[in-house]
């Protein structure tokens, strides 16, 4: 079985199999191969032994840009023989390597005997939970120059104090990733005084492994062409030596830090952010919060992109000041703050906004207040989270929506009719809408259908009052589009399960069955479903009907 997800080819052992996409690096420049499991390997080795399949799928391969191999879930791989010939190896076009839940013994052979011989040029390795030895891990990185080492979730066999674990890296290293691995001090010394590092990307999962590395992150040597710093810290404070180490990232274009906390050393962080002249895009997920520091932010004119979580147990007043920054900002992203009246007003003068995802805010505004509406004309993703939209809802709200494809209004407490509002324009454009745990009423409904292109819907939740699905009707225009849907804890009946036979590309199903008895019968009505989530199912009787007369694949993909 084989699917394709974002340009990747995954194969797959089964219909209903999970797999990660985590897997598929935006980092690493190459399409992948998933080989999902040790049996869907074995059955692409047998087919493979046909010289004649080998070649063509190599060239097919090549056409696809697929120059990544990806092995998963390889547990209860064995190899018996130390020269045992693997087929989809012997192909020259692989640029990067990924293996992931490998036995200790096999990783290590399989490593050796058939990925890193002098005949292959592997750019890119990342090895993913897994034991692996300090000495093995050496020899690897000895016979390879890597452009690309990602390390998640590592374990060293040995227990060992030397400085040179990752020894001969050399200085063709672009890009690490690490995660949840302990790195020695003596390597970040070194690691630290390569020219060529662009991209570096690091969980810290304990605190010591977080020191050695910040030790040597302040020393000055940092690459002065880094492009892009990402840091997941251990939910602690960073010094005023690490603040001010960020003064010599003069190229960085984007940097997200997360679980930190500044304590007094605000004043130091916001100098090294205005140093950052090419910055476009910044996350922060912070345990405390700053108002001169965040407005520095919005004010900041090279700034794309700003994504600002707050982790604190209480809710800030955010109160921005733009200085008249309306036009710089293409996406923002808030999460857990409270926003006055003022500062929402701000957020929507943004011009050339393409992205806002306001999600569980809250709003200090005066109902009296003049009408808020989006000034930006080219807002295509919208996504209004858990907030109470109806404290700031006028019926000019959504008026200059005129591209949106994007809009997510879940838990927003929005009454059935403030849809109506939304522009028409966006019936040819708007792909993707959800509305969970909201209200559904009949002229809700009527507007749902004239959707054009709608290709996932999610009501999940929805109270459907004096309604029901069906009532989409023959005129709906997104029959043909829409390939996801979600009626989970939904109330439907005879009618709306008939109804869904005439949604004909349909590939995700949620849906909860209850209150009615469902025969055989009815069943056939869905055979047109490709893809059935059999897990949000609640019912009684007729299970194992369900499992005989729904053809259900892969469920991971997923609704949003």
């Amino acid at each position: 079985k084989y699917i394709f997800y974002d340009e990747n080819l995954i194969l797959l052992e089964k219909n209903n199999e999970t797999y990660n996409k985590k897997h598929f690096d935006k980092h690493i420049p190459y399409k992948s191969l998933l080989i999902n499991s040790y049996k869907a390997f074995q059955i692409l080795e047998n087919i493979l032994n046909n010289p004649n399949i080998l070649h063509m799928l190599e060239f097919l391969l090549n056409e696809m840009n697929i120059k990544s191999i990806i092995f998963d879930n390889f547990q209860i791989f064995k190899i018996l023989d130390s020269n045992m010939k693997i087929y989809i190896l012997s192909m020259n076009i692989f640029k990067s390597i990924t293996i992931s839940h490998f036995k200790w013994s096999s990783s290590w052979l399989f490593l050796r005997k058939h990925i890193f011989s002098d005949k292959k040029n592997i750019e890119f390795l990342s090895l993913k939970n897994l034991k692996i030895s300090k000495s093995d891990l050496e020899v690897i990185c000895k016979k390879q120059k890597f452009k690309g080492l990602v390390l998640h979730n590592i374990k060293i066999l040995e227990n060992t104090n030397k400085n040179d674990l990752f020894f001969g890296l050399g200085v063709r290293l672009e890009y690490i990733n690490f995660k949840n691995v302990e790195i020695y001090e003596g390597w970040w010394k070194e690691f630290f005084q390569l020219v060529h590092i662009r991209i570096i990307i690091i969980s810290f999962y304990t605190y010591s492994s977080q020191e050695k590395f910040i030790k040597e992150f302040i020393r000055g040597n940092t690459p002065n062409e880094l492009l892009y710093l990402e840091l997941d810290f251990c939910y602690s404070s960073i010094s005023k030596d690490f603040c001010n180490s960020l003064h010599h990232f003069k190229s960085l274009i984007t940097l997200k830090l997360y679980g930190y906390q500044l304590d007094q050393n605000t004043h130091f962080f916001s100098h090294a952010f205005e140093s950052m002249d090419k910055l476009e895009n910044l996350t922060v997920q912070s345990c405390d919060f700053n108002r001169d520091l965040f407005n520095s932010f919005f004010q900041k004119r090279s700034l794309k992109s700003l994504h600002f979580q707050s982790l604190s147990a209480k809710k800030e007043i955010l109160k921005i000041d733009l200085l008249d920054n309306y036009k710089s900002l293409l996406k923002l992203n808030l999460w857990n703050l409270k926003i006055n009246e003022t500062s929402l007003i701000e957020i929507f003068k943004l011009e050339n906004l393409i992205l806002l995802s306001l999600n569980f805010c809250t709003f200090e505004t005066n109902r009296n207040s003049n009408s808020i509406y989006f000034k930006s004309k080219n807002l295509k993703s919208l996504y209004l989270n858990d907030i109470d939209l109806a404290n700031i809802y006028t019926p000019e709200l959504f008026n200059n929506l005129e591209h949106l494809e994007r809009l997510d209004l879940s838990f927003c407490k929005l009454k059935p009719s403030n849809l109506i509002k939304l522009n028409f324009m966006c019936n040819s454009t708007l792909k993707i809408f959800s509305f969970e745990s909201g209200v559904v009423d009949s002229n809700y409904i009527e507007r749902l259908r004239d959707f054009e292109i709608l290709n996932a819907l999610n009501l999940s939740r929805c109270k459907l009052y004096k309604c029901s699905f069906c009532e989409l009707g023959t005129a709906c225009r997104f029959f043909i589009t829409l390939e996801y849907l979600n009626l989970s804890h939904v109330k439907t009946n005879i009618n709306d399960l008939a109804y869904l036979k005439f949604f004909k590309n349909l590939k995700n199903l949620y849906i909860s069955l209850s209150d009615f008895y469902l025969s055989e019968n009815f069943f056939y009505v869905l055979l047109p479903i490709k893809k059935f989530f059999k897990k949000n199912l609640f019912i009684e009787t007729n299970s194992t009907m369900v499992s005989k007369y729904i053809y259900e694949e892969n469920p991971n993909d997923g609704f949003f």
